[in-house]
């Protein structure tokens, strides 16, 4: 038996697992773009998720939310090294320290 699961926010009810994950990937910073092709939402539908619990994207790109401090974090180790080791075969003199 597959139970459909219901989510409140703000006394707004929210069902569909496509508007669940809408918010996930505008909490992480993407596209409406990508969102829409993703969870076939439409992009007022997108807009309306991210409100209710107040994510603004913005601060994602700009760092000060705290998934992009976690991402930043996690990632930045290895985005340096990638960088590297691509500079190292190109054969540039530069590296970046890590």
């Amino acid at each position: 038996m597959n139970k459909q699961l219901k989510f409140y926010i703000n006394g707004n009810k929210l069902v569909d697992k496509e508007d669940i994950e809408s918010m996930i990937l505008g909490a992480l910073g993407f596209s409406d773009k990508m969102i829409i092709k993703r969870t076939k939402l439409a992009k007022w539908k997108i807009g309306r998720n991210l409100r209710l619990i107040n994510i603004k994207r913005k601060d994602y790109r700009d760092g000060k939310s705290n998934v992009a401090k976690i991402v930043d974090r996690r990632i930045g180790f290895t985005a340096a090294k990638e960088i590297n080791n691509k500079l190292l075969e190109e054969k540039f003199t530069s590296t970046i320290d890590v």
